[in-house]
């Protein structure tokens, strides 16, 4: 699975854990640690990159169906 963002600054030079800024943090900054334990709970991978201005997530999961 792969999800893009439009971004007018690097966001990993800024941020490169990608801990959320937003001053709530127990309500925010959810949705990339889901993503990466389920990538790791199915023995797959999340990474993130940005190339021409946009931010990439790349999710990719070990398939079962072999």
């Amino acid at each position: 699975m792969v999800v893009r963002n439009a971004i007018n600054e690097s966001v990993l030079k800024r941020n490169p854990s990608l801990k959320t800024t937003k001053l709530n943090v127990h309500k925010h900054g959810w949705g990339i640690k889901i993503i990466r334990e389920i990538a790791e709970k199915y023995q797959g991978r999340c990474e993130f990159y940005e190339s021409d201005k946009v931010f990439t997530c790349l999710i990719t999961l070990k398939s079962t169906l072999l």
